[in-house]
């Protein structure tokens, strides 16, 4: 008498497979969005570079650079936590 993995030894082997086809494409999505993010933010600050050089000149101080992103962070965070919440279905 066989037992039910030696049944089923070919499906047990698809589903194995199965699983390990899902998480390579899974680090692989995960791999190219952080690629992503990685470079969109790249490009924002050499695009945020020539800004930052004028507020220097105009006698702006490095604190106040690096306080003013921080809160545009914070404000753009805040507008996307407002607008999730509002067009959220409870």
């Amino acid at each position: 008498m066989l037992t039910n993995e030696e049944q089923h030894a070919g499906s047990l082997q698809a589903v194995e497979l199965e699983k390990l086809f899902v998480a390579v494409a899974l680090a692989v999505l995960t791999l190219i969005g952080s690629i992503n993010i990685f470079f969109s933010l790249m490009m924002l600050a050499l695009d945020k570079k020539k800004d930052i050089s004028v507020l220097f000149a105009m006698g702006a101080y490095p604190q106040l650079s690096e306080q003013s992103s921080c809160s545009e962070g914070a404000y753009h965070f805040r507008c996307w936590y407002r607008y999730r919440t509002f067009c959220s279905v409870h």
